[in-house]
């Protein structure tokens, strides 16, 4: 089995040991990776990468009346 280290490398996320604690492991994940910011994601998501476990599957509820919906078109202009 691969280190931790070469499966955070390989999976894109970085990680140190807490110097003052050190059974602490601090992740340092992309800001797009909502599923990883509790120990439980970055459990899950490395898990399903290193293919120890299936990897989560979401489903939409009420799928004919959704709560939020956004419309773009081409009325909408990009402000910078």
């Amino acid at each position: 089995m691969k280190k931790l280290e070469d499966v955070c490398f390989d999976f894109g996320i970085e990680f140190e040991v807490d110097k003052e604690n050190p059974e602490e492991i601090i992740f340092e994940v992309p800001a797009n990776r909502y599923d990883l910011v509790c120990a439980e994601g970055v459990a899950a998501a490395l898990g399903a990468y290193i293919g120890t476990k299936k990897p989560p599957v979401y489903k939409i509820k009420n799928q004919l009346n959704p709560i939020h919906t956004m419309k773009v078109t081409k009325s909408v202009t990009l402000l910078i």
